[in-house]
């Protein structure tokens, strides 16, 4: 999570939340099966001189949209609005991912259906523009017959196998484990938010969590549940130093399982916690 505002003044994060609003939502074709792993994706620590391949592609995709609405100009306003708008919501506000980047597509797509409302239909300029976002989905389509897209519903039955669907549980990664806490049907407690719910709690108590305050936290919510053995869900593999800051806290983890390998985020790890007072 990022908090709100923190990456305020950074121009590389302003950048490549821009590029990849504009490459990824109109060009999203991927490299590998993972789902944020797209050819046009800015890595995060790359410097903005390493930027420039990525910029030349902006080039060619702004150069195509302008190209595509040059005698409308209302409607290329409407398509760089939302994008500015998206950019900066992405920059000031949350640090957006994959499912967000879209709204650039369906801006372009929006606007297409207006311009042919008008009379003028689309050149084959945004016929090329369309054909990628074609291929990514078709590339996407193709995944979720090869990989599972969330390997909730498989921590979802191992948990129902295994009996431990009346224990406590603590989720970590709140937005991805609600998933598993769907297919249950029964609640969680979230150590980003302090709270319990069956779905993500968007609230101000979850912005500015960091994974270097997850052993704490994990703790914390342990502690606040009835004595006993508690399910930990989580998004992310505890480390062993992990393991041993929770440890140095009186409370023993034991790794039960893993169920990773979908291309989404949405890949669990199981842990049962005991001890502590």
């Amino acid at each position: 999570m990022v908090h709100p505002l923190e990456a305020a003044t950074s121009l590389g994060h302003y950048v490549k939340t821009l590029l990849r609003f504009m490459l990824v939502g109109l060009a999203p074709i991927r490299v590998t099966p993972m789902a944020w792993e797209f050819a046009l994706f800015p890595p995060e620590r790359a410097g903005i001189a390493q930027l420039w391949p990525y910029l030349l592609a902006f080039v060619a995709l702004g150069g195509a949209v302008l190209w595509t609405f040059r005698r409308e100009r209302m409607l290329l306003l409407v398509f760089s609005l939302t994008v500015l708008v998206a950019v900066t919501f992405g920059h000031l506000v949350h640090a957006v991912g994959v499912r967000h980047w879209g709204v650039t597509y369906l801006a372009f797509l929006v606007c297409l259906w207006m311009l042919r409302a008008r009379g003028r239909g689309p050149s084959w300029v945004a016929a090329a523009v369309l054909a990628l976002g074609t291929i990514g989905g078709a590339e996407a389509l193709v995944m979720q017959w090869r990989v599972p897209f969330s390997m909730g519903p498989a921590t979802a039955q191992w948990i129902r196998a295994q009996g431990l669907t009346d224990m406590p549980i603590i989720a970590a990664g709140d937005a991805q484990v609600m998933v598993v806490a769907g297919l249950l049907r029964r609640e969680m407690t979230m150590v980003e938010c302090h709270c319990t719910a069956r779905r993500v709690v968007l609230n101000t108590a979850r912005d500015g969590f960091r994974r270097e305050s997850l052993p704490g936290a994990i703790v914390d919510m342990y502690r606040t549940r009835p004595a006993g053995s508690v399910l930990l869900v989580s998004i992310w593999e505890l480390t062993d130093a992990e393991q041993v800051a929770i440890g140095a806290r009186a409370v023993t983890v034991t790794r039960l399982a893993a169920f990773t390998g979908s291309w989404t985020d949405e890949e669990f790890y199981l842990y049962r916690l005991a001890g502590g007072s």
